[in-house]
């Protein structure tokens, strides 16, 4: 299905959406998530999305209909992550998007995705994950979701013959819509055995790197 208009994504951004330096970028609103894609890089800069207590029951199976992005006029496709050693990694995590049949299929859109080591991926990124929805749960409150890559696409690895880039490390930052806390995690791209509260930080620090 091509995007929805990107009035429709206000709910997934309310703060508005985050700006970037980036060169040629394509901003994609889909049923569950808002993104902005770097076309040079392949990769998002950012995605957003709200998380509510309600969506974190979704039942729908997880489909791994990984496919390219047809809106875009350059994507990366599946064939750049095959025998490539890394994980196509969602930024805006299936498990959340469990709720809806086609936001769930969404989530596998490659413009979702970046290359991710597979002890990342399944990880202290996926231990991340699966505790935000705990937190959603356990807090009752709607959780905003700002998630991308740290990349320098100039300096950084690329793979496959579209040249996907590689990201050096990994932000995520959980506001809870009600009392406006925050936590911001800021990754290196490495398998880790570390306690989450190792990888906190601040919004500076993000923005710094």
């Amino acid at each position: 299905l091509p995007p929805l208009p990107l009035d429709q994504c206000k709910i997934q951004a309310p703060y508005g959406f985050p700006t970037s330096q980036k060169q040629s970028v394509s901003d994609i609103c889909r049923g569950g998530y808002v993104l902005e894609h770097d076309n040079n890089a392949k990769i998002p800069v950012w995605v957003s999305y709200v998380l509510t207590p309600e969506h974190v029951m979704g039942c729908y199976p997880r489909s791994n209909k990984f496919a390219a992005d047809k809106s875009l006029q350059n994507p990366s496709v599946p064939k750049d992550y095959a025998k490539s050693g890394y994980d196509t990694g969602h930024i805006a995590n299936a498990e959340d998007m469990r709720w809806g049949l086609q936001v769930e299929e969404d989530s596998f859109i490659l413009s979702n995705m970046t290359p991710q080591l597979p002890g990342f991926n399944r990880g202290i990124w996926k231990k991340l994950e699966d505790h935000v929805r705990a937190w959603a749960k356990e807090r009752n409150d709607s959780l905003l979701i700002y998630a991308g890559p740290i990349y320098d696409r100039k300096q950084d690895e690329t793979m496959g013959k579209g040249m996907v880039t590689i990201p050096s490390a990994f932000y995520k930052i959980i506001v809870d819509t009600k009392t406006n806390e925050a936590m911001v995690f800021l990754f290196p791209h490495e398998p880790s055995s570390e306690e989450l509260d190792t990888f906190l930080t601040s919004l500076a620090e993000v923005r710094s790197v």
